[in-house]
């Protein structure tokens, strides 16, 4: 009996160190359990980074508010369960490469209202179940092409009150779920790159909110000219034409290779050589 009565002992002591591990909480955040998701609550507590010691479990992390400048390597990588992350309203000017792949299940990421110039956009390869992404009012300037390209998921995407200049076309080809996007308010620069984005907006069936606040901001005859109203294009695309032709004037063969180099219209050619003959050196026009 003293056996089993010291067991019991063991036990119960190891039970209740597991259970109040789960339970722990970072200093001035609020843990707790809400219609079955595990909260953790640490808006408006003055906070000037972002805190360790959350529970492993928890699905929602509030930092909204606070004062945190810098999202650094490392500090989510034990909230991998974490399904929805609200950073609005801070200071934040850096999010550090790396930061948000430990995150595969987010669902929904607030990190508007704040200083981002440079954001980890590979970072989002890695969420590819995120559904609202909320990015508005930084100071983020490039947007690249293939940002949201694992994105299929998305359903509402806000980027207004950034900095972009423009927009590539295909940007938003691969957000299939998308139904709602903010871009308004940015300073576009209504040049020849940016035209598609006029036939997107008119033809889109995704709500594009705000449309009469997406205006050009250069060049100065356009400013503040609506881009879907923009008059059509007049942008003219030069046709690349490429020649092949028996030409080996002006061409090098390296002893010992089976490449050669050609000056063709100031460019370097790269041939390769078929045993004792050149292939046709390729010639480019420009019309």
């Amino acid at each position: 009996l003293g056996f089993i009565a010291h067991y019991l002992l063991y036990f119960t002591l190891w039970i209740g160190t597991v259970f109040t591990a789960g339970l722990r909480c970072p200093e001035l955040c609020t843990c707790s359990d809400k219609y079955g998701r595990h909260v953790a609550e640490c808006s408006y507590k003055h906070l000037t980074e972002v805190p360790v010691g959350f529970p492993p479990n928890v699905t929602t992390l509030s930092l909204s508010a606070n004062k945190i400048n810098v999202i650094p390597l490392g500090c989510f990588d034990n909230v991998t369960q974490v399904t929805s992350l609200w950073m609005t309203n801070n200071k934040i000017f850096s999010v550090e490469q790396g930061c948000l792949v430990p995150l595969v299940h987010l669902r929904n990421f607030d990190i508007s209202h704040n200083k981002i110039v440079d954001f980890p956009w590979e970072d989002l390869q890695n969420l590819t179940g995120l559904q609202l992404l909320k990015m508005n009012h930084n100071e983020m300037v490039h947007l690249p092409r293939d940002a949201f390209s694992n994105l299929k998921e998305l359903r509402s995407l806000r980027l207004n009150n950034n900095k972009f200049i423009t927009i590539a076309e295909g940007t938003f080809d691969s957000l299939v779920s998308l139904s709602y996007l903010q871009i308004f308010k940015n300073p576009f620069a209504c040049t020849c790159s940016l035209h598609w984005l006029r036939d997107w907006i008119i033809t889109t069936t995704i709500t594009v909110a705000e449309e009469d606040m997406i205006v050009c901001e250069s060049p100065e005859k356009l400013k503040g000219q609506m881009i879907s109203k923009l008059p059509e294009s007049k942008c003219i695309h030069p046709n690349v034409t490429i020649r092949t032709e028996p030409y080996t004037h002006n061409t090098t063969l390296y002893e010992g290779s089976r490449t050669a180099h050609n000056k063709v219209c100031g460019l370097d050619i790269t041939l390769k050589r078929n045993q004792k003959c050149l292939e046709p050196a390729p010639r480019t026009t420009t019309v």
